[in-house]
């Protein structure tokens, strides 16, 4: 993924983006020693295979995680602070399936130099696995690289 270099004055309300990630067994396990989040619902196929989703299901906040990217590669890409994230998980994700992950500018704030990302996570097929949202500050960045 290309990282963007956007400049505050460049995004408007209304702007959009879209990417796609696969969900792996392989990217559920990395998760899990990251965190440190051995549910048996995500990392134990046959505890799992007895609950109503009948196989593991991934974990919210791997599936919450990609929301970074879409700020820091797109709105707005490298000059981005990542202020806040907030998301609700509506159906579960399993290996395999197919994340199309969309944001659509909301508001702009001149006095604070932020933005508001709309974001909505749907699966292979067509159902809504997530929405949320994620504010962020454009930052300047001085002549050497520093901010």
């Amino acid at each position: 993924m290309e990282v963007v270099d956007r400049t505050f004055e460049s995004l408007s309300v209304g702007e959009a983006v879209s990417f796609t990630v696969a969900i792996d067994g392989k990217m559920m396990e990395t998760f899990a020693h990251l965190s440190r989040d051995y549910n048996p619902l995500h990392m134990d196929p046959e505890y799992a295979s007895r609950t109503a989703f009948g196989r593991r299901i991934a974990h919210g906040q791997l599936i919450a995680a990609p929301m970074s990217a879409l700020a820091g590669h797109f709105l707005p890409g490298r000059r981005c602070l990542l202020l806040e994230v907030r998301s609700r998980f509506l159906s579960p994700v399993f290996a395999d399936d197919l994340l199309v992950y969309h944001g659509k500018v909301a508001h702009i704030s001149n006095a604070t130099r932020t933005l508001k990302v709309q974001v909505e996570v749907m699966n292979q097929d067509g159902i809504v696995v997530l929405r949320g949202s994620y504010e962020a500050q454009v930052i300047d960045v001085g002549a050497i690289g520093t901010v």
